[in-house]
């Protein structure tokens, strides 16, 4: 079971964003995820960490997930916790 946490820039329109990767996730994952936690920040920022463990960085990459991106990125994160 893995933690699940989305910072997100509010004041940037990317709240659809992150909501709408909840939803992939738990569509995915839905048995392996505990929680996500989403958490509305601002600067550009589209964050997110499984279990404390930065997995993607809008900021650092200097652009937005492509489709499936990230999910892919917490399957690999599960994969190999296994």
């Amino acid at each position: 079971m893995v933690t699940v946490r989305i910072e997100y820039c509010a004041p940037c329109g990317y709240t659809d964003r992150a909501t709408g990767l909840v939803a992939e996730l738990l569509k995915d994952y839905e048995e392996q995820v505990e929680s996500v936690a989403l958490v509305p920040s601002d600067g550009g920022r589209f964050e997110v960490t499984v279990d404390g463990e930065l997995i993607f960085s809008k900021i650092k990459v200097k652009r937005h997930a492509q489709p499936g991106e990230v999910a892919g990125l917490v399957g690999a994160r599960l994969a190999a916790g296994s």
